[in-house]
């Protein structure tokens, strides 16, 4: 009676431990499963470059709000130009100067040959004021000889004062030009200077 005990309770053992030894081996042979993986993660974008003032620098392409500074070879091109402006304005300075002094010298001319050409009237007019008192003297030819010579020294005088009221107005404007040449020249030798001295320091707002 005790063996079949026995017996029946190694059976319903065997029955009920077998499934799960069998399990137990499948999981022993069957490679683990793999988790699938992560994406990989990203770099947090760093945050915008702030300038002093707060605000975000100018982007490539797009017009900044404060100055670039000029390149070398830029700074020395534009020192280079300057002191061409410069000597141009020396230049224009000079021959303003020599202009109005020729100008001076034209208008005193003008009024030295006015003045001739007034004496050379008055020389003529006295002249046949001559010649009318020889004809009434009885010397007729004589008369007629003086009368045309004063006429003609009279028309010489009227010529030469015309021309000299020529060239005093002549003078005048070339002493005008000279002023104007002078005052344009200074301006430019110190526009020449200042950029000699101080390049200009990036484009302007609104050029390139």
């Amino acid at each position: 009676m005790n063996t079949l005990r026995r017996v029946r309770w190694f059976l319903l053992t065997a029955v009920l431990l077998v499934p799960l030894w069998g399990s137990a081996q499948e999981e022993e042979t069957s490679p683990p499963a793999q988790a699938p993986a992560a994406p990989p993660a990203e770099a947090p974008a760093a945050p915008p470059e702030e300038t002093p003032s707060g605000t975000q620098p100018a982007q490539p392409g797009e017009p900044g709000d404060g100055a670039v500074p000029a390149t070398p070879a830029k700074g020395r091109a534009r020192r280079r130009h300057g002191e061409r402006v410069e000597r141009q304005g020396e230049r224009m300075e000079r021959r303003g100067e020599m202009l109005e002094r020729r100008g001076e010298h034209r208008e005193e001319r003008g009024e030295r040959m006015e003045r001739q050409g007034e004496g050379m009237q008055e020389h003529g007019e006295a002249m046949q004021e001559r010649a009318e008192t020889l004809e009434a003297s009885g010397h007729e030819q004589a008369a007629q000889r003086l009368e045309k010579r004063g006429e003609r020294l009279e028309e010489r005088g009227e010529r030469r004062e015309e021309r000299g009221e020529r060239l005093q107005r002549q003078g005048e404007r070339m002493q005008h030009r000279g002023e104007k040449m002078q005052r344009h020249g200074k301006h430019r030798e110190h526009r020449g200077e200042k950029m000699r001295r101080r390049p200009r320091q990036g484009p302007r707002p609104g050029r390139p």
